[in-house]
Parts: structure tokens; C-alpha cells; sequence
């Protein structure tokens, strides 16, 4: 959902789970790293692992279990 926000231009709203559930929303400006390195930058700056990811426009990972 992140690459379809980055691809699309769209603005991504997210909630991911980094010592506890946090929201982070913006336009995805890049995607770098691989696999758990794999880092989300917003236009604010703000920078989210993608494996803390739980949710990104009201859709929760399929394996996310926390709510």
C-alpha cells in the first residue's frame, strides 16, 4: 500500500507499532533499504520502518493482530 502511495502521489496515513501504536501521515517522498531495512520517508521528514508499518489508510497487514 506505501509503493501504491508513493507511485500514485498519493498522501499515505498510517499507524505503525514502534514501542507502541503511533500515526504518521504524509506524501511518501522515497522508499530505500530491503527487506526489514526497508525505511518509509514522508514530505515532513519523518522517517518509519516499513516492517512497523500496521495500517495505511484505514487498511490494517493482513498479519497484524494488535486491535
Amino acid at each position: 500500500m506505501v509503493l501504491d502511495c508513493l507511485r500514485n502521489h498519493q498522501r499515505a496515513e498510517m499507524i505503525y507499532d514502534h514501542n507502541g501504536l503511533t500515526r504518521a501521515g504524509g506524501m511518501v517522498v522515497s522508499v530505500t533499504g530491503e527487506g526489514k531495512a526497508e525505511m518509509v520517508t514522508l514530505d515532513s521528514g519523518e522517517t518509519v520502518a516499513m516492517a512497523e508499518i500496521v495500517a495505511v489508510n484505514g487498511v490494517f497487514a493482513d498479519d497484524y493482530a494488535g486491535c
